[in-house]
């Protein structure tokens, strides 16, 4: 039976899929690829919000460093993630 391996970027708000593979490893550099994304969108918020002295500290850019898919936890905030499925005939 074939797996497809689904990138998925989660939140309060809803759920979008992002990108299907047919591989783990291609699945987890694209997701990778959209977790740095929303790093860096946090980071540049953070510094945003530091020119305006509002509160620094942004719990979603720690939760963000988390390199592992199945450790990550950024809720309610977007949080990507990779799903596994298999494939029927």
């Amino acid at each position: 039976m074939k797996e497809v391996y689904i990138v998925i970027i989660s939140s309060c708000d809803g759920t979008s899929i992002k990108s299907v593979h047919k591989t783990y490893d291609t699945a987890f550099n694209k997701w990778n690829e959209y977790r740095k994304e929303l790093l860096q969108n946090e980071i540049k918020l953070n510094e945003w919000r530091a020119t305006r002295n509002y509160k620094i500290y942004n719990y979603s850019i720690k939760n963000l460093e988390c390199e592992d898919p199945e450790q990550i936890d950024n809720f309610p905030h977007d949080t990507p993630q990779i799903l596994k499925y298999k494939l029927e005939d």
